[in-house]
């Protein structure tokens, strides 16, 4: 890296500044009124929820208008950076360094973006994994930044104001994907099961037996549960419904007729450490209908519970306790070929008779959402939906090669939205580099001698 111009001075970022770290408040604090609380999720999304706090504070916890807050933990690429605060009287949240420093001698605008070209640098000084990563105060007060003197600080920033116009302008469109893709898979699926996406289909299709749908369903669970040599216990009829009209071919049954397990996970305590155990699924690993396999923890081979809680090819996966946004996310087990077994905030269903992934469908789609709203109990800051509320759950029937049919079209559809939702984000990185590129040119010196240069028609030499 060139050296910076002589009028400027090297220094650690905590040699310039007091940190004050937010405090660690616990679901049972939040309240309905009160000040915000600034998560790092309200630093990084202008739209996402605040929990309040109505109790006394202390006043090294208060922030306003104008504060510089460094987002300290998260994960890399989306939660870690420096932000000013225009939200108003609030308290700050653990996990984010309220910045203190003199005003007179740093420019705030200068000082956040300062900070943020060092990201890369403080991110890989992080402690944790790869999902989940943190900054110690130390390792960020011992970060060096280099400042020139406060006049050109202002002229750098309005500089930089200036270059990086477009690409904010450009990032907060591509900002929007998100919520519009989430918008559009919920479109589909709603399309879906109300029939409207496989209308043509059926309109080709020939004619099928006009037997009901719930009675075959009944003839191949109970010809399993004969197979199986268990005994069938009577089933539960559906106590919810959307308020949808289902095409003459389809009706509803319950989870209960789809199903011959509705299965609680283990209880027993999992470790980290234990490698070479049986991974367990947790709440956590299932995320935007897909199970994630990182931050596994384990149980020994041996375990008393195994084989009988061990998942099999198929099985869906249902979240029975979680935060109210996120209780009721669903996801299918595909084999992976070694052990698997699951925690017991999670239900087990083995389905028959209906394709998993479209069940699964159906409990993420916006009809479960609206289900989960009607049946889930609060529970000193956690949401729970039971079992027998999950079996009592009605779904649309239709058959058997009628699934197969709007499966396909839902996940080609579904795969279509993923690419352009991965171009999206493509597109922001690339943005994201060019703004580095900026930065570091600003940072090093080389802006504003480049910019003097260019005003006065000389041809300006990289150093």
């Amino acid at each position: 890296m060139s050296d910076v111009p002589e009028s400027w001075i090297r220094c650690t970022i905590g040699s310039r500044c007091n940190l004050v770290n937010g405090r660690a408040f616990k679901p049972t604090d939040w309240s309905e009124k009160g000040l915000p609380i600034v998560r790092i999720q309200n630093l990084n999304d202008p739209d996402a929820r605040f929990n309040r706090f109505d109790g006394e504070v202390r006043s090294r916890f208060l922030i306003d208008t104008g504060a510089l807050l460094f987002a300290w933990s998260g994960t890399p690429g989306t939660s870690f950076g420096a932000h000013i605060w225009n939200g108003g009287p609030a308290v700050l949240n653990q996990h984010i360094f309220n910045v203190i420093f003199d005003e007179e001698k740093i420019d705030k605008q200068f000082f956040r973006l300062a900070i943020n070209q060092k990201l890369d640098e403080l991110i890989d000084k992080a402690h944790g994994g790869v999902g989940l990563r943190h900054v110690t105060k130390g390792k960020f007060e011992a970060t060096e930044i280099d400042l020139p003197p406060l006049s050109e600080q202002r002229r750098i920033v309005a500089k930089l104001t200036d270059l990086l116009k477009r690409s904010k302008t450009a990032r907060e469109e591509l900002a929007h994907i998100p919520r519009l893709v989430q918008r559009y898979r919920e479109a589909i699926l709603a399309s879906a099961f109300r029939g409207e996406l496989t209308a043509d289909w059926r309109g080709k299709a020939s004619a099928k037996s006009k037997d009901s749908l719930a009675t075959g369903l009944t003839a191949i669970r109970s010809a399993y549960f004969r197979q199986a040599g268990t005994k069938e216990k009577p089933v539960l009829s559906p106590s919810w419904m959307p308020d949808i009209d289902l095409p003459g071919t389809w009706e509803f049954v319950s989870v209960d007729q789809l199903t011959t397990l509705v299965q609680y996970g283990s209880s027993a305590k999992t470790s980290e450490s234990l490698t070479k155990g049986v991974p367990v699924l947790r709440m956590g690993n299932i995320f935007e209908g897909q199970l994630d396999y990182t931050n596994l923890k384990y149980l020994p081979a041996c375990h008393d519970e195994f084989p009988e809680l061990l998942l099999r090819d198929g099985d869906i996966l249902f979240n029975r306790t979680n935060s109210a946004e996120l209780v009721g996310k669903t996801a299918v087990y595909s084999d992976v070929g070694h052990p698997i077994s699951f925690a017991s905030y999670l239900i087990r269903l083995r389905v028959v008779g209906y394709l998993p992934e479209l069940l699964s469908a159906y409990i993420n789609s916006s009809f479960g959402r609206a289900w989960v709203r009607s049946v889930v109990k609060q529970q000193v800051g956690q949401a729970n939906v039971n079992g027998t509320k999950l079996r009592e759950l009605g779904v649309p029937m239709m058959p058997m090669d009628e699934q197969k049919e709007l499966w396909s079209r839902i996940n080609r559809t579904f795969t279509i939205i993923e690419r352009l939702s991965k171009e999206a984000t493509r597109a922001t990185e690339l943005l994201d580099r060019l703004d580095q590129a900026t930065l570091g040119k600003a940072f090093r010196g080389d802006l504003m001698t480049e910019v003097e240069n260019l005003k006065s028609g000389k041809s300006y030499v990289a150093r």
